[in-house]
């Protein structure tokens, strides 16, 4: 069983449980159903066609073009900022005490890993080897109703194994001036963390509902599902740090994180507007 059965009763056992590698399934509350139905909207208008036969209309050079304008905007606009503290207010999390990340949009096209330029997108990864705490929760939603092909797989018992990869090379500093988070920034020199070999373990994937909010661990093994599915899939997703948690060294184990912090200096206070 991928998802755990029910949630914890509290926040501090359900933050304990996610840095213990369980992986919880939130049925879609009205935050969640409101910014799915915003951002789909947004985006259908400017795409001018479906979500899901973004493939089909658009080059993909035009389309990401527009996609980037778009994240740039998600990373201005104080109404997303406000969805992310209402949901973690939805789901129990505290907005003093807590930081997070800009919500960031996802696009994974039909085939689209057919795509060389779109190979990173696809690697085998702990969210932790780019510089993040071992606490960092993540949380990752939908667009719309989704597939196994169409999302993403876990390594659930990989959460305490070592895998060989390439984090040791990632310093965020270095990062942040060459190349940064969805920007048309790409540097050769610099080298994206990911897995150097594919572990010989059970790979879970999983479906979903839009809205449903799919929260783990940044310390979790996991990749992007090769979609040949014939529908373009779009999501959005952002990170959490319990201030407390972090500075008592609680969170997942690190079995094999090299990379060189600190990007909570770049997280939002939630108590600062």
């Amino acid at each position: 069983m991928l998802f755990s059965p029910s949630l914890p009763s509290n926040n501090t056992a359900l933050r304990d449980a996610l840095y213990a590698g369980h992986i919880f399934k939130i049925p879609a509350a009205p935050a969640a159903l409101e910014i799915v139905r915003n951002l789909k909207m947004r985006l259908e208008e400017n795409m001018g066609y479906p979500l899901e036969q973004a493939h089909l209309y658009s080059p993909a050079g035009n389309l990401f073009l527009m996609l980037q304008k778009f994240r740039a905007h998600l990373l201005t606009d104080p109404i997303y900022k406000n969805f992310i503290r209402t949901l973690m207010k939805e789901n129990g999390f505290q907005p003093q005490g807590n930081a997070f990340d800009p919500l960031r949009l996802r696009a994974v096209l039909h085939d689209g890993h057919r795509n060389k330029n779109a190979a990173r997108a696809y690697s085998l990864h702990r969210d932790t080897w780019y510089a993040n705490p071992q606490c960092q929760i993540n949380w990752w939603i939908a667009l719309q109703d989704a597939t196994e092909e169409q999302t993403f797989s876990f390594y659930p018992s990989f959460f305490e194994k070592k895998v060989e990869n390439s984090s040791a090379n990632f310093d965020y500093a270095r990062w942040k001036e060459k190349v940064g988070f969805q920007n048309t920034r790409g540097n050769g020199e610099i080298d994206y963390p990911s897995a150097q070999e594919t572990p010989e373990a059970e790979r879970q994937g999983f479906s979903c509902r839009a809205g449903e909010i799919i929260l783990f661990s940044s310390a979790h093994l996991h990749q992007t599902n090769r979609n040949a599915s014939g529908r373009s899939r779009f999501s959005i997703d952002f990170r959490t740090v319990h201030l407390d948690d972090h500075a008592a060294g609680k969170g997942a184990p690190s079995a094999d994180n090299g990379s060189r912090p600190d990007a909570l200096s770049d997280y939002i206070r939630t108590e600062v507007s």
